[in-house]
């Protein structure tokens, strides 16, 4: 899994078919696959695969994509607004303990061509539960490594959709149908998100 969780499962051949073993219920079981989960099998070589899985809504769930010991990295391009000189600056730096991605609210989603042709579509339940629940345009900011791009998020009663700069966005970082992004809310005072893509 892209969490780094490797599962051996044998595999029995019968006539021209061929069916994984009964360790495959263990591996459903300790990943909590359910019914209308859609899993993705990449062949990496020789007996080893990798395995995406999206829920029914198209999202990946967070245990999927986070080290279950990973640590919020202090590099990795991220712009942190506490590490300015200014004196003025409010913000203070997050806990950085061992679960602080764990616990950044986040969303994931695998682009389609609607996606790159029209305009992204958010996740309209997790939008209204961690940012905003009103009926309005407001801008929201991007990071990816060290650039910025400002969105113009659209609230609608049941949709959630970026208005202006994603189709500059989707160009500028290359994005493509399959391409799965993940938005991870940081704890500024605006709507400001790190983007990172798979």
């Amino acid at each position: 899994m892209p969490n780094g969780v490797k599962t051996t499962i044998g595999i029995t051949n019968v006539g021209n078919e061929a069916f994984l073993d009964e360790s495959w219920e263990s591996f459903v079981y300790t990943h909590s696959i359910e019914v209308c989960d859609t899993l993705v099998f990449t062949h990496q070589g020789g007996p080893d695969f990798k395995i995406l899985r999206y829920k029914a809504n198209g999202c990946r769930p967070e245990l999927d994509v986070i080290y279950p010991d990973a640590k919020m990295p202090l590099g990795n391009r991220l712009y942190r607004p506490w590490d300015t000189e200014s004196e003025d600056s409010d913000l203070e730096p997050p806990q950085l303990q061992s679960n602080f991605m764990s616990t950044l609210p986040s969303f994931t989603c695998v682009l389609i061509a609607s996606d790159l042709d029209r305009g992204l579509n958010l996740p309209t339940i997790w939008w209204k539960t961690h940012v905003e629940d009103t009926d309005s345009v407001q801008s929201v900011t991007f990071w990816v490594g060290d650039d910025t791009w400002i969105m113009y998020v659209k609230i609608e009663a049941e949709n959630v959709w970026i208005r202006r700069g994603w189709k500059t966005f989707a160009r500028a970082n290359q994005l493509r149908v399959g391409t799965t992004c993940k938005f991870e809310m940081l704890p500024w005072p605006t709507p400001t998100f790190s983007v990172t893509f798979s």
